[in-house]
C-alpha cells in the first residue's frame, strides 16, 4: 500500500533540509511566485537555421587542422564580409544546411537550404557579370562549393545537369584568372581544390581535359609555387596530374567503341597503369605509410584488421588519389578486353585482382581519417560503386565508413607539366566514309552561311595585312566555304579525306578571283596536302579555313602543319553553327526543346564522340596553338579574336526554318544520327526509326499548340562562333 500524505508547505530546499518552515517562502507562496517570474524572463533566442548551417560548415567541412593553415581563418574573414553582394556567404550557409538536413533528415531545412541555394546562384550570376568579382578568389570558391552542394543533394552525379554547369563556370573562372593566381598559396590552394573537381567532371562526362585546366597546369607547374610545396613535403617529386589526364582523355575517347582500335587502348592503358607504378616507386620515404595489424579490434573500426598509418592526411589523400587512378585505368581494361574477339584472360585475371587490392586498401586507409571532420573519406563511393557494377564488391561493416563522399581530390603533390598525351586520337570516320550520293544528301539540306560570316574571315585577313594569292579549306565537304571565299583568292584548294564529299565539291563549279576551277584533293586536316603530288609547298598559303570540321581534326596535328604551309602572317579562320536548338518564337517552343534535349539525351548520347561535345559548346575547348602539350610558337596569340553569333543574327542564308521533311533530313546529316542510322540500319525509316519519333513527337506538340496539319515547320535558334588566328610574321 502506498503511503500518501499532505504535501509539506515548506520550500524545495526546506524539504530536502527536514526542515519545518511556515513562512510566507512556503511551497504554495514559493510556486506562484515561480510561476509569476517565469512570466517576465525573456529567453535567450535560438540560433537561426543560417547560423546552425554556417556553425556545421566550419566544423565539418573547413577543419582548423587542414595542410593549408590559414585557409580556414580566409573563409571565416569572408564569411563575415559585410559586402553588398557576398556569394560566399549564402553558398557557405546553403552547404551547411543542406548538410545538417541530411544528417537530421530535417526536410524544413533542407527548404530552406535549397532557398539559399537560389539566393547563392543570384549573386554569383552578378559576380560573373562583374570583370573585378569574376575573377576574386572569393568567387572561385564560391563555385566549388555550389557544386559541392550539389554533391551533397544529388543522389547521383550522372543525373546532376547542375554539377556539371558548375564545373564548366570554374573552367572558365579558371582561365580568367591567369596566371596571376599563383603568386599566392590560396590562389594554388585554390586550384587544386578545382582541379579535383574538373578532373571528375571529365571522368564522370567521358570528355577530354579542357584547355583551361592544361594551362593552368602548365603555369602551375613552371611557378614557384609547386617548388616552394615540394620543399615542404605538400608536393611530391613525381606527377601523376599528367598521367591523370592521359586517362581522362583515354576515357573520353573510348566513349565510342569503334572510335579506337582495341589494340591500341590496350597498349594505352597499360601504359598509364606502368606510369602509375612508377610515380609510386618513386615516391621518398617521407610519403611511405606502414600497415598495422589489428586483428583483435572490432571489425567496426578497423576494415580487414587493418588500419594504415600516414605523415598526415593529405599525403593519405594522395595515396588514394592514386589508388582511384589506377582503377578507372584497370576498369577500362576489363571494358577493352570484353569488347574483342580474342580477350587476353590473363590480363583480365590481373585487372581483376589489382582492382580488388586498391579497393580494399582505400577501404584499410578510411580509419585515418576517422574522428576528422575533414573530407578525407576520398573516392570510396566511386570505387566501390564501380566495385559493384564489375562483379567485386566489398560488403563488410567497416564498407559504411567508406562512402561517404564522391569528391575525387588530387593533391599539390600530383602536379607537373603536362607532356603529350600517348592517347591515340579517335579519327573522325562517318563523313569520311561517304560515298558521292551520301555527300550529294549532305550537300542538299545543308544551308551556305551568311555572307557576312565570310565577310568577317576576309575583314579580319586584310585589316593585318593578309594576302589574297591563295585559300586552302580544309574539312572542305561539298565545298560550300572553298565558293564563298573563291571570289577573293587567286587560288582556291579544297581537301577533306572523303571521296564522296570531294565528288560534290567538284561538280559545283567553283572558280577562283582569275577564273581558276578550284582544286580538291583527298588530305586530312594533320597531313594539310603533305601527302600529294607535288605536295602543299610550305609558306604557300595565305589564309587556311575549317567550317564545321574543325572539332574532328587532331589539333595536335593539325596546328603544325598549319604553321609549316601558312605564309608568315598567313590567317586560320575556324567556325561552327553549334547545336540547333528550337526558336523562342516557335508555338510551343519550349516543349519542343525539351522533346530535342531528350532525343539527344536518350538516344543520341551512346553516339556521341568527344567532336560532338565541342561543336555543343561552341569550340570553347577547341585546343588552339598556345594550350597544346606542347605548344606551336609560330601563332601569335594577342591576334586570336572570338567572335560569336547569336538567333538574332545572320549565321547561315535565309531563315533558318525547314518542313518537317527537310528538318527530317537535315537531322539525319548529323554525325551522332548517322552513326545511329548505321547502327540500325533494319529501323531506319520504320516506326522505330528515332528521327521519326522525334518529328512525330515535334508535330503533336505544334498540333497543341494550333499549328494545322501540313502547316508544320520548325525554326531554329542558330548560334555560330568564328576562331581567328595569324602566324607570326617572324618566329
Amino acid at each position: 500500500m502506498v503511503f500518501c500524505r499532505a504535501p509539506s508547505k515548506g520550500c524545495e530546499l526546506c524539504r530536502k533540509r527536514k526542515v519545518k518552515n511556515n513562512t510566507p517562502a512556503s511551497r504554495k507562496e514559493y510556486l506562484a511566485a515561480s510561476r509569476q517570474q517565469s512570466v517576465t524572463i525573456a529567453r535567450s533566442p535560438s540560433p537561426s537555421s543560417h547560423d546552425l548551417g554556417a556553425n556545421f560548415f566550419f566544423v565539418k567541412y573547413s577543419p582548423k587542422d587542414c595542410t593549408f593553415n590559414n585557409h580556414h581563418a580566409w573563409l571565416t574573414k569572408s564569411y563575415f564580409d559585410q559586402g553588398p553582394n557576398n556569394v560566399l556567404r549564402k553558398v557557405i550557409e546553403a552547404v551547411g544546411m543542406a548538410g545538417l538536413s541530411n544528417v537530421f533528415d530535417a526536410s524544413q531545412i533542407k527548404s530552406q537550404a535549397r532557398a539559399q541555394y537560389s539566393a547563392a546562384l543570384s549573386s554569383m550570376q552578378k559576380a560573373l557579370h562583374d570583370p573585378i568579382q569574376a575573377v576574386l578568389d572569393t568567387t572561385f570558391m564560391a563555385l566549388m562549393l555550389l557544386a559541392f552542394f550539389e554533391t551533397i543533394n544529388c543522389e547521383a552525379l550522372d543525373r546532376c545537369p547542375e554539377w556539371v554547369a558548375h564545373i564548366r563556370a570554374g573552367a572558365a573562372v579558371l582561365e580568367l584568372r591567369g596566371q596571376d593566381q599563383f603568386s599566392s598559396e590560396r590562389g594554388g590552394m585554390l586550384y587544386v581544390q578545382f582541379r579535383s573537381y574538373l578532373l571528375l567532371a571529365c571522368m564522370q562526362e567521358n570528355v577530354a581535359v579542357p584547355n583551361a585546366l592544361v594551362k593552368a597546369t602548365f603555369n602551375f607547374q613552371t611557378g614557384n609555387l609547386r617548388q616552394n610545396w615540394q620543399r615542404a613535403n605538400i608536393a611530391s617529386p613525381g606527377s601523376i596530374t599528367e598521367i591523370c589526364f592521359r586517362l581522362a582523355n583515354l576515357r573520353a575517347a573510348m566513349k565510342d567503341q569503334g572510335a579506337i582500335d582495341p589494340q591500341a587502348i590496350r597498349a594505352t592503358a597499360l601504359e598509364i597503369d606502368a606510369d602509375l607504378e612508377t610515380w609510386r616507386a618513386g615516391l621518398p620515404p617521407s610519403w611511405k605509410y606502414t600497415t598495422v595489424s589489428m586483428s583483435d579490434a572490432a571489425n567496426d573500426t578497423y576494415f580487414a584488421g587493418k588500419m594504415h598509418v600516414y605523415p598526415n592526411l593529405w599525403i593519405a589523400e594522395a595515396w588514394n588519389s592514386w589508388r582511384a587512378a589506377r582503377i578507372l585505368v584497370n576498369q577500362l581494361i576489363l571494358q577493352n578486353e570484353a569488347c574483342v574477339p580474342n580477350p587476353d584472360n590473363a590480363l583480365t585475371d590481373l585487372a581483376l585482382s589489382t582492382i580488388r587490392q586498391l579497393c580494399i586498401d582505400i577501404c584499410i586507409s578510411t580509419h585515418s581519417f576517422r574522428n576528422s571532420p575533414r573530407k578525407g573519406r576520398i573516392n570510396q563511393f566511386l570505387i566501390l560503386r564501380v566495385s559493384s557494377e564489375r562483379g567485386y564488391s566489398l560488403e563488410t561493416s567497416a564498407r559504411k565508413q567508406a562512402i561517404r563522399t564522391t569528391v575525387f581530390l588530387l593533391p599539390a603533390s600530383t602536379m607537373a607539366a603536362p607532356q603529350s598525351a600517348s592517347v591515340p586520337f579517335p579519327k573522325e570516320k562517318t563523313f569520311s566514309s561517304y560515298n558521292k550520293d551520301q555527300g550529294k544528301a549532305y550537300a542538299q539540306v545543308r544551308r551556305d552561311y551568311h555572307p557576312k560570316v565570310y565577310q568577317a574571315v576576309v575583314d579580319y585577313h586584310s585589316s593585318t595585312g593578309g594576302g589574297f594569292d591563295t585559300v586552302l579549306d580544309v574539312g572542305c565537304g561539298p565545298g560550300l566555304a572553298a565558293r564563298g571565299l573563291a571570289p577573293h583568292f587567286a587560288h582556291v584548294l579544297g581537301l577533306d579525306p572523303s571521296e564522296g564529299m570531294l565528288a560534290i565539291a567538284r561538280s559545283m563549279g567553283i572558280v577562283s578571283s582569275t577564273s581558276e576551277p578550284a582544286r580538291f584533293e583527298i588530305s586530312t586536316a594533320e597531313e594539310l596536302g603533305a601527302n600529294l603530288s607535288p605536295a602543299v609547298a610550305d609558306s604557300s598559303v595565305d589564309l587556311i579555313t575549317a567550317s564545321n570540321a574543325a572539332h574532328w581534326f587532331d589539333m595536335s596535328g593539325f596546328w603544325p602543319s598549319a604553321a609549316r604551309v601558312l605564309k608568315p602572317g598567313g590567317t586560320v579562320a575556324i567556325w561552327t553553327s553549334g547545336n540547333i536548338r528550337a526558336h523562342p518564337s516557335m508555338p510551343n517552343s519550349a516543349a519542343i526543346q525539351a522533346a530535342f534535349d531528350d532525343h539527344q539525351e536518350r538516344n543520341m548520347k551512346p553516339y556521341l564522340e568527344p567532336g560532338s561535345l565541342l561543336v555543343r559548346d561552341r569550340y570553347v575547348d577547341l585546343p588552339l596553338p598556345w594550350t597544346l602539350a606542347q605548344p606551336v610558337a609560330e601563332f601569335d596569340q594577342t591576334t586570336f579574336v572570338r567572335q560569336e553569333w547569336d538567333p538574332s543574327e545572320e549565321f547561315f542564308v535565309g531563315l533558318p526554318e525547314a518542313d518537317m521533311d527537310t528538318f527530317e533530313k537535315m537531322m539525319a546529316t548529323g554525325s551522332a544520327e548517322t552513326r545511329w542510322r548505321q547502327a540500325h540500319p533494319d529501323d531506319v525509316g520504320t516506326e522505330r526509326d528515332v528521327l521519326k519519333i522525334l518529328r512525330q513527337k515535334i508535330e503533336q506538340l505544334l498540333h497543341e499548340a494550333g499549328v494545322e496539319k501540313g502547316n508544320e515547320k520548325i525554326k531554329a535558334a542558330v548560334y555560330g562562333v568564328l576562331l581567328l588566328v595569324k602566324k607570326k610574321t617572324a618566329v
